[in-house]
């Protein structure tokens, strides 16, 4: 399984077909990506079918009889296996940083000072609820819930419109005072969806930069030049220097870039936040094994892999719940519950942070160990518990 995985990212790059710059996006995707996937399911899979192969095999009603402690012996399986997956990743990122990763930097990634959403949204629904007697009967015919799951998905992907020759800013408070080499990564669009060019300049404190890239494009704009602003705040301004109207979705398309550290540090950030979504997924198997038959535990693993990786791709698009139907409805509500349920593993998304150059954060490495610990010690005492009372 070692030789596959190294030989895949060694050899594997030879069939991506790219420029230069995006070789290394392109790498970390489909080589890294692949092997963190293949790493999952196969050693997942193994987890699920340890246990319930020593059960037909009558080895684990001999070990049962021990005196050691049964969540000990599911404990020490997940980790032997996750720790056998965490070495394969390694290797991995070694491999990835001797190609691909020298000599690169991260970027620590800020966004704007927005309101939540949630509470926005909470303010539409008041204020729509006490002015529109077609909203108030709406909000009886599918309830409050739904409704204010649909305004805060309006909310996230709402426009602001820069008109041409004006100006829009935004406030960035947690970006550092001492930041250098500060850039926005910005994606623009004009108000009927033509491409095209665009001509503007940002302005933050006391640097700017302008920005001239194709509509619909995510770019990057250096602030290389000093500017003159006066008094300096943490506002991020924008002038629309076009020909016609500029939107841009403030919460999903506008962010600024400040440089951290080097691609081996946030390469191990990664690689422990992958080990502690290994860790959740082998001992989640281990207790699959230890309630069903092998078969069984392999595709209930797989099936809410699957489920962990759309469910969460569902929810970005919130239908209408006024046009739609009781199964859409139904079926909105079924993909929430499961992207609940995966939200402890699926909300980490190391592979996309690499890709992007994004820095990793201590604290969502944290977040994972965190997450990862408790799995562990959560399945192993329900595997402990139920080995005992499964059989054939």
């Amino acid at each position: 399984f070692t030789v596959a995985c190294t030989m895949w990212m060694l050899l594997g790059r030879y069939l991506l077909k790219g420029d230069g710059f995006r070789t290394y996006q392109l790498s970390v995707r489909y080589l890294l990506g692949v092997v963190f996937a293949v790493v999952l399911v196969a050693l997942g899979s193994a987890a699920a079918g340890a246990l319930a192969k020593d059960r037909a095999a009558k080895r684990l009603q001999l070990a049962l009889i021990r005196p050691a402690p049964r969540f000990l012996m599911a404990m020490a399986r997940s980790l032997a296996i996750a720790a056998t997956g965490a070495a394969v990743l390694a290797l991995a990122f070694a491999l990835l940083w001797a190609c691909e990763g020298r000599g690169r930097i991260c970027d620590s990634v800020y966004a704007p000072t927005l309101e939540n959403p949630r509470v926005e949204a909470r303010r539409m629904f008041d204020g729509l609820y006490k002015t529109k007697p077609e909203f108030r009967a709406d909000v009886e015919k599918v309830g409050r819930r739904e409704i204010l799951k649909y305004l805060e998905s309006l909310v996230r992907d709402r426009y602001v419109s820069v008109a041409p020759g004006k100006s829009a800013c935004w406030t960035f408070d947690s970006v550092p005072p001492d930041a250098k080499g500060a850039k926005v990564r910005v994606r623009f669009d004009d108000s009927w969806g033509r491409t095209g060019s665009i001509s503007g300049m940002f302005a933050f404190r006391n640097r700017k930069g302008s920005v001239g890239n194709p509509v619909r494009a995510v770019s990057c704009v250096d602030l290389d030049e000093p500017y003159d602003a006066g008094t300096v705040s943490n506002r991020l301004v924008f002038v629309n220097n076009s020909n016609a109207s500029l939107n841009i979705q403030p919460r999903n398309d506008l962010d600024m870039l400040v440089p951290a550290d080097s691609f081996a540090h946030n390469a191990f950030r990664a690689w422990l936040m992958m080990s502690m979504s290994l860790l959740c997924v082998v001992s989640f198997a281990v207790f699959l094994g230890a309630c069903l038959g092998r078969s069984v535990a392999v595709f209930v693993l797989v099936s809410a892999l699957c489920v962990m990786v759309v469910s969460p791709a569902t929810m970005e698009e919130y239908p209408d719940p006024v046009n739609a139907n009781s199964v859409t409805r139904f079926s909105v509500a079924l993909a929430e519950f499961s992207s609940w349920l995966t939200s402890p593993v699926a909300r980490f998304s190391p592979v996309a942070a690499l890709e992007a150059d994004e820095r990793v954060p201590w604290s969502e490495v944290g977040s994972a160990a965190a997450t990862g610990v408790l799995s562990l010690v959560f399945f192993s005492l329900s595997a402990g518990f139920m080995m005992p009372r499964k059989t054939d």
